[in-house]
């Protein structure tokens, strides 16, 4: 069972202390300020923002950060329906202290002391002078002004409009009266684009959410109880909701950043860690929360060890998620997702209102909720002279974004043109294709060899997860295959090639490790050398045109290794090359006789006739081993001459072919090579796979671009 900890006692107790923390309706009323005690408020000014003509409402205007501060009492007795953080004074104090845009601020205000309604706007000067919202535009979050009285909305929008500055709001709840003040007041006054935005997903609650998983269908809720077994297999699992005080706030987010970049985000460069600005506005926000009672700082911990984080804060009686992250150490239990659940069943126990995801509609949020409440953006172009410029330069972007979509479509047609031709190289996107197309092959004599081909979003744990799969499906299918691996793949992972080491041990299948760079080699041999007592029938790749690979020959030797030689993809940039042929050759005559078995990978017939011959006559167990795809009825004859039998590399995963389209006027002969795929997957599967329709020299060793497996 997981079990809950809000933190310590007196936590438990200053929430006691701190009804705001478990998120009232309201903020809660403070001293208001009288009139004239805001010392940088004057009335709203038309024209530059800095003209002297008055406004005709009762507009206030607070300029600058430095007497920002004094609008605070205001600006909390507001009690906006909704309340989001993004709408709090921290907040935009933070923002605008971390990002140095306290000179733009622009906080208009309607209504005498106190105000009715406040926006909270600041000027940009992207395309023309204009007044936004205030708040960091990376995060794209949903911004709105407070009010308690829609007609003083009214008011500040018609000061807008008599302003003469456009506007431009990135992301409006659909339901604010700000979206229809701002187009009652344009009327006859300028031009308003409102369009459709990205919705914000939110879950209402009910006393039935104190039990989240009732609400999950049979299979998600299966999974579920899967992802708890397999991380209380790893250790105690355990889930801490904690509601730190200030000075506690900075250890508390360094643990949650870490964790963080050790995710998917990581691999992306999208961390809070790497972020300088974003990370430091929410530190120093988080700071301030914590200082108000309503932060909230979410640890999942599996065996003591920290493998999924939420940061999020409880306002207007509602829970806010600002940030999370997960550990891909821990990617098989669904840490995230057993974290989520905790949160919800949390807040649905305090009675909160709602969950607000923030952010936009998710694949992962969907079983949770599907309630988005729509918003939009909001652009107005005065009949000023800053309204002109804005509206040429929208029109402008406008226009050229068409342009380029107009023009990216060739390149698009191109990459999905490659993505279909892959399907000559690669069995398919799915271990079951590979699988269908292994057994095809074994009834035709051929023995068969499975790669997985990683996607961009691949973790190392993912990787290993197919790895493993592979292993299962080859030995429940019986068939006469064996699972090639790829060190840098897994990062070159102790704990998980050992658990793929362990894994095709037991379950009889061999291990060959594919050949990548150069500067890779050392690591790789080192990490077979340890494998090596945990699973004996392990191979690794000699690229014929690595200098080195001459004496990674003897390391070969001294560990007893299978052998596949190949004249080598990737460029050794260290070393002078050795002329492919040559260099296999030599690879071929020092490891004859000492090693258990090799494999001769190569399309190129000459090379095929002499290696297999001289294997044959050394008395050394070998094979002609060629690439799914690639034409080899030149390298059969070689084969059948000396009675050798022949392997298949079938990949599966990512589709990617072994050429680029883009380099198609450098090299012409990658227009024949498309047709010629084209032509090919119009017939069957098997044929393609059988090589009938061979016969052009290998792309492989000319073709730049993507490439579907390491050798050639």
């Amino acid at each position: 069972m997981l079990r809950l900890k809000a933190g310590n006692s007196d936590k438990r107790a200053a929430l006691s202390r701190r009804p705001t923390a478990l998120g009232a309706d309201d903020v809660g009323s403070k001293t208001m300020v009288r009139a004239g005690e805001l010392t940088g408020a004057r009335p709203f000014e038309a024209g530059s923002l800095g003209s002297i003509e008055r406004s005709t409402t009762e507009v206030r205007a607070v300029r600058g950060l430095a007497h920002f501060q004094e609008l605070r009492a205001e600006w909390e007795a507001i009690g906006n329906p909704w309340a989001s953080p993004m709408q709090s004074h921290d907040w935009v104090r933070t923002w605008a202290e971390v990002y140095g845009t306290d000179r733009d601020l622009e906080i208009l205000s309607a209504g005498r002391h106190p105000a009715a309604a406040i926006a909270p706007l600041v000027r940009s000067r992207r395309g023309g002078q204009r007044l936004e919202l205030a708040g960091p535009d990376e995060l794209g979050e949903v911004m709105d002004f407070l009010y308690s009285d829609s007609s003083a909305v009214g008011e500040i929008a018609a000061a807008l409009v008599h302003s003469g500055t456009p506007l431009r709001f990135w992301r409006v709840p659909a339901d604010s009266p700000v979206v229809g003040a701002v187009k009652n007041a344009y009327r006859g006054r300028g031009i308003v684009r409102c369009q459709p935005s990205a919705g914000v997903p939110s879950l209402p609650f009910d006393e039935s959410w104190i039990d989240p998983e009732r609400h999950l269908d049979k299979r998600r809720r299966s999974n579920l109880r899967r992802a708890r077994r397999i991380a209380e297999g790893i250790g105690p699992v355990t889930a801490e909701i904690l509601a730190p005080e200030p000075d506690e706030v900075g250890p508390l987010l360094d643990e949650a950043y870490a964790l963080e970049e050790a995710g998917w985000k990581g691999r992306s460069g999208t961390p809070l860690a790497r972020a300088p600005l974003t990370g430091e506005f929410f530190r120093r926000y988080a700071t301030a929360a914590a200082k108000e009672g309503v932060l909230r700082i979410s640890f999942l911990r599996i065996g003591g060890r920290a493998a999924a984080m939420k940061l999020s804060t409880i306002t207007g009686n509602r829970f806010w998620l600002l940030a999370m992250g997960f550990s891909e150490e821990f990617e098989e239990c669904s840490p995230g997702t057993l974290l989520l659940m905790e949160t919800i069943r949390y807040a649905a126990r305090l009675g909160l209102r709602s969950y607000e995801f923030l952010g936009g509609d998710e694949p992962w949020i969907r079983p949770w909720t599907q309630l988005l409440r729509p918003c939009v953006s909001l652009r107005t172009y005065p009949l000023s002279a800053q309204g002109v410029v804005a509206l040429v330069s929208d029109a402008g972007a406008l226009v050229g974004a068409r342009v380029k979509s107009i023009a990216s479509a060739v390149p698009r047609a191109a990459r999905a043109l490659e993505r279909h031709n892959a399907l000559a190289y690669v069995a398919g996107p799915k271990l079951e294709d590979a699988v269908r197309e292994c057994r095809s092959l074994n009834e035709r004599g051929l023995r068969t060899t499975i790669g997985y081909v990683t996607g961009p979003s691949d973790s190392p744990r993912t990787v290993a997860r197919r790895y493993s799969t592979t292993i299962d499906a080859i030995a429940d299918d019986r068939i006469d295959c064996y699972v090639s691996v790829k060190a840098p793949e897994l990062r070159f992972s102790r704990d998980l090639f050992q658990q793929v080491a362990d894994h095709a041990d037991a379950r009889g299948v061999r291990l060959h490790f594919d050949a990548m760079g150069a500067g890779d080699v050392d690591e790789t041999f080192t990490l077979i050398s340890e494998l090596r007592s945990r699973h004996p029938d392990i191979g690794c790749t000699l690229p014929g045109r690595w200098t080195r690979s001459a004496a990674d020959a003897d390391r070969a030797i001294e560990l007893n290794l299978g052998v596949r030689i190949v004249k080598g993809e990737w460029a050794d940039r260290r070393e002078r090359e050795v002329e492919p042929r040559a260099g296999s050759l030599a690879i071929l005559d020092r490891i004859a006789g000492h090693v258990r078995h090799v494999a001769v990978g190569t399309h190129d017939p000459w090379l095929a006739r002499v290696a297999l011959r001289r294997l044959r006559s050394a008395g050394t167990p070998c094979e002609l081993e060629v690439l799914m795809g690639y034409p080899f009825q030149r390298v059969l004859p070689s084969a059948k001459a000396e009675g050798i039998p022949v392997r298949m590399y079938v990949p599966y995963g990512n589709l990617s072919p072994p050429y680029s389209l883009s380099q198609v006027t450098k090299k012409p002969r990658i227009a024949a090579w498309t047709i010629r795929d084209l032509c090919r997957i119009a017939k069957s599967r098997t044929s393609q796979s059988s090589g009938v329709a061979g016969g052009d020299p290998d792309p492989r060793s000319d073709a730049s671009g993507n490439s579907i497996g390491s050798e050639s």
